[in-house]
């Protein structure tokens, strides 16, 4: 789990420390910090896996793609390249 540095300011955690948290299905799950971020205009004061989130009984939506291109790629082509992934993982009636 990561969280925003205005959250772990006012909690007290660090890298490591153990964090209690309840998601939908009420089941309380304690995690670890691995990784703390200063932005939080876009998804807020926490960030979990997935795979952890899939768990909790939520539906799952994906907001954004996070990548890192090659050195040498042009903009434009990865924009492409990520754009094709997305749309092909949109279910038919999006």
């Amino acid at each position: 789990m990561s969280l925003s540095q205005a959250r772990a300011d006012e909690d007290g955690l660090v890298l490591g420390s153990p964090i209690t948290i309840a998601m939908v299905d009420g089941i309380p799950r304690t995690l670890r910090v691995q990784g703390i971020f200063k932005k939080t205009d876009f998804f807020g004061s926490y960030l979990v896996s997935n795979s952890l989130y899939a768990k909790g009984g939520a539906d799952l939506f994906h907001l954004a793609v996070f990548a890192t291109k090659a050195r040498g790629v042009r903009d434009g082509t990865a924009i492409a390249a990520m754009a094709s992934v997305v749309e092909s993982s949109l279910p038919a009636t999006y």
